[in-house]
């Protein structure tokens, strides 16, 4: 009997340092999954490029292999070709790629307000091929990485806008500011627009 009690409190004593010793550890910190800069400098330019998307150019498709579509869509008949993309071969597939990078209010809005720019055809990925380019106006550009805290970053951008008329002299600055924050474990941006 003694034995059985004796090992009793032995176990209550370890139980009680285990917990105590567990009450004063630290709390638990994120910063393993706060992205380096050069990460965030990658991020960034996942972001521009798939934003330019649907803004300045359609992603690379193949002239050859096209199909004309004419919808409660598309009114009048218009060519749509093939994407061409390592990893990106449907609607689908665009649509996930986008969530891997923004909010779902973004994609949301870049599917939504673009819905003639891509379209499935028998199983694969199209576009028309539309491009707008970039701002003429836009100069140089410095980016800033600003660590709010652990969960939230904001990417300055500071851009030069140039004189129209020679397109050389900076008359003025723009100031873009993109949050890239940690949402349901995934850094995404929750604003952005293009910059150029």
């Amino acid at each position: 009997m003694k034995k059985y009690v004796f090992s009793l409190v032995l176990i209550a004593v370890m139980l009680f340092v285990f917990t105590a010793c567990n009450g004063n550890a630290p709390a638990p910190s994120n910063q393993a999954n706060t992205p380096t800069d050069a990460e965030i400098e990658a991020a960034y330019q996942r972001a521009e490029e798939a934003y330019a998307w649907f803004e300045r150019e359609v992603l690379p498709f193949d002239f050859d292999d096209y199909a004309i579509v004419q919808d409660e869509v598309n009114t009048l008949p218009t060519e749509y070709y093939r994407v061409i993309h390592d990893s990106i071969s449907t609607l689908a597939d665009l649509e996930a790629h986008l969530r891997t990078i923004f909010t779902e209010d973004i994609v949301r809005s870049l599917m939504n307000n673009n819905v003639m720019l891509y379209r499935d055809i028998d199983g694969a990925l199209y576009t028309v091929g539309a491009e707008r380019g970039g701002r003429m106006d836009a100069g140089d550009e410095v980016h800033e990485i600003i660590r709010e805290s652990d969960n939230r970053i904001i990417y300055r951008i500071t851009v030069d806008i140039l004189d129209w008329d020679t397109l050389e002299t900076v008359v003025d600055t723009e100031v873009h500011e993109f949050v890239y924050e940690l949402i349901d474990g995934q850094w995404l941006f929750s604003n952005f627009n293009l910059t150029r």
